[in-house]
């Protein structure tokens, strides 16, 4: 087996990213978007989260 490495990453003003609401519904209390970031650690690579996507019911 291969080594076992635990990376742990945060998000600062280093790297961008953006989130796009593409859906809101007021009544039905849904939030729908699109998301990209960067993100890195000291000890890992840095890792691009491309195409994104997220839809939430929220409580009012």
């Amino acid at each position: 087996m291969g080594d076992s490495v635990n990376c742990f990453y945060d998000i600062d003003d280093t790297y961008q990213g953006s989130m796009i609401i593409t859906y809101f519904d007021d009544i039905n209390y849904i939030i729908s978007g699109t998301f990209e970031f960067s993100t890195v650690t000291d000890d890992c690579e840095i890792i691009n989260i491309t195409e994104g996507r997220f839809d939430v019911q929220y409580a009012p």
